[in-house]
């Protein structure tokens, strides 16, 4: 072969690898660059299915790439329901399609409290004097400041904030965990979604269709502190893991997804600040800071 046939097939070679480079742009990118901003993403091991929640924490946008040259716009033009736009920076054969999906229901976490009994007759009269006054045209949380109340909302982790406080009826008042992230992730065609504070876990398709939803159980030893909770996925081999910050160590468990239950596996001997957690076929990589010297350790679970 001449030296000018070896040149044009490399010439060849290199603008294939950037043509398909360039139709496989990461959907993440796709989509911020439609100006979406996600609290939390992931994207499949194959790149052509995304998931994000947006930030007001209920409504999930799916994306998913798809062979086709019909006459699509450049950019998404509706935020809600489904549809199908093609990107300037992807092949005209492609487009992507995408569904802006409500899964309040199954993310957002609500507790309920109820007061004291001993409390009761002098909660029903405050609020019956609060209502009298109109106070509770005012800040709602002043509305329900008795002791008992207090003293239950106190018991709920440090990281929650009450975002939604609101009478239910006399002796019963609802609020809902705010703070405490979800996770979402793509699976193929599915999404698994686990809501604010891990107490739920739930399998949706790309339609929105609730497939499993099933509260997550711990196994053996008991928690006595919660201080958080983080999910940890590992591409390699598809298994979910829990990790529960107490205020001894960090406990590690196995989630089945679609029954909820976690089985434990084992925890550390003590807790620090960001420990950086990553998990890959298998291996547990993390890391810990003393003294300002950072080290890295790995652990196979």
């Amino acid at each position: 072969m001449s030296n000018g046939k070896i040149i044009v097939l490399i010439l060849f070679v290199f603008l294939n690898i950037i043509c398909r480079a360039q139709d496989n742009m990461d959907l993440s990118i796709l989509l911020k660059n439609q100006g979406f901003n996600f609290s939390t993403e992931s994207i499949s091991n194959s790149g052509n299915f995304f998931t994000g929640l947006l930030p007001d924490s209920k409504t999930l946008l799916v994306a998913k790439s798809e062979v086709g040259d019909y006459p699509l716009s450049e950019k998404i033009e509706i935020q809600n329901g489904e549809g199908a736009f093609r990107p300037t920076e992807i092949s005209k054969n492609e487009y992507i399609y995408y569904s802006f999906l409500d899964v309040s229901s199954i993310i957002q976490s609500e507790v309920h409290i109820q007061p004291r009994s001993s409390h009761k007759k002098r909660k029903r009269n405050q609020y019956s004097d609060r209502r009298k006054s109109g106070f509770l045209n005012g800040d709602p949380l002043m509305t329900c400041s008795s002791n008992s109340f207090q003293t239950q909302l106190s018991l709920a982790s440090s990281n929650d904030y009450i975002s939604d406080l609101k009478p239910n009826n006399i002796s019963q008042y609802n609020y809902r965990f705010s703070k405490q992230p979800s996770f979402v992730f793509a699976l193929n065609d599915e999404v698994v979604c686990f809501s604010q504070g891990v107490e739920k876990v739930s399998v949706i398709n790309l339609s929105g269709d609730v497939l499993s939803s099933n509260e997550v159980i711990t196994t053996k030893p008991l928690i006595s502190s919660n201080k958080g909770r983080t999910i940890l996925h590992d591409k390699s081999t598809g298994n979910f893991y829990l990790v529960v910050e107490t205020n001894f160590s960090y406990n590690f468990y196995l989630i089945n997804v679609k029954s909820g239950e976690a089985n434990y596996l084992f925890k550390t001997d003590s807790v620090w600040e960001n420990p950086n957690w990553k998990i890959n076929d298998g291996i547990l990589t993390y890391s810990k800071t003393n003294k300002g010297i950072s080290k890295e350790f790995a652990q196979k679970l």
